[in-house]
């Protein structure tokens, strides 16, 4: 009777405290010295065969053996790259800390990785990945000229650019986009030619327009799944 009634406070007590190392870390209050998810060596979030470090804001190397990246392991759990082909260019918009992009890089033969706030983060990963075939573009996705971006507590003026532009420029076979509301910028003529896209769109974004779902399904077979405010798209070309 005792040991049933330790094992449920004992799941709960650490569902708290990665709530609280999730929350704290993203909001920058755990000096690098000190994670509440230490604690809890078992987590093991990603193949280290795929993405075997990772450097934070702060400068913090983590070996993915005994730390939990809640992002690398939703990023790895969301996005289908099952049919990344060795000839794929691939465009990784809102990149972050280069999850995706470096994960996509073993696969492909090339990432274009645009991230206008933490272009260095990106950088910096792939340098201690070993990945020389990723190009990154400080840059944000959307109408051209300049806008504040903001993350958590990261705020910035950035250039912005239509993804037309470097879809003229470079080509691309497969898209995942994550870039906070500059996904609805984006045009049909935009997609009509990717063989795959992975995009998130924020239901929260003054700028939002829902048509543009509904004629992306003319030219792709789309699976949508909705959490939340946000619906994540998963589409595969019919003419590609």
């Amino acid at each position: 009777m005792e040991l049933n009634i330790y094992v449920p406070a004992l799941i709960f007590y650490m569902m708290i405290i990665d709530r609280i190392d999730y929350y704290a870390d993203r909001l920058g209050f755990i000096p690098p010295s000190f994670r509440l998810n230490e604690i809890l060596k078992d987590y093991k979030v990603i193949q280290p065969s795929i993405f075997p470090c990772v450097v934070d804001q702060r400068g913090v190397i983590y070996d993915i053996n005994s730390h939990g990246l809640v992002d690398v392991n939703n990023t790895y759990l969301r996005i289908d790259t099952s049919d990344l082909r060795s000839t794929d260019i691939v465009f990784d918009v809102g990149s972050h800390i280069g999850e995706f992009g470096i994960m996509a890089s073993r696969a492909a033969k090339h990432v274009y990785a645009f991230e206008p706030l933490t272009h260095d983060w990106v950088s910096r990963n792939a340098d201690l990945n070993g990945r020389e075939n990723i190009t990154v573009i400080p840059c944000g996705i959307g109408a051209i000229g300049e806008q504040d971006i903001k993350y958590f507590s990261k705020m910035k003026r950035v250039s912005m650019r239509p993804l037309s532009v470097f879809v003229k420029a470079y080509g691309c076979d497969f898209l995942n986009s994550n870039c906070e509301g500059g996904e609805w910028t984006y045009t049909i003529d935009d997609l009509i030619g990717i063989r795959r896209i992975e995009i998130e769109f924020h239901l929260f974004s003054k700028n939002k327009r829902l048509e543009l779902i509904d004629e992306i399904k003319k030219f792709f077979n789309v699976v949508t799944e909705q959490k939340n405010q946000v619906i994540e798209l998963h589409g595969w070309n019919h003419n590609v």
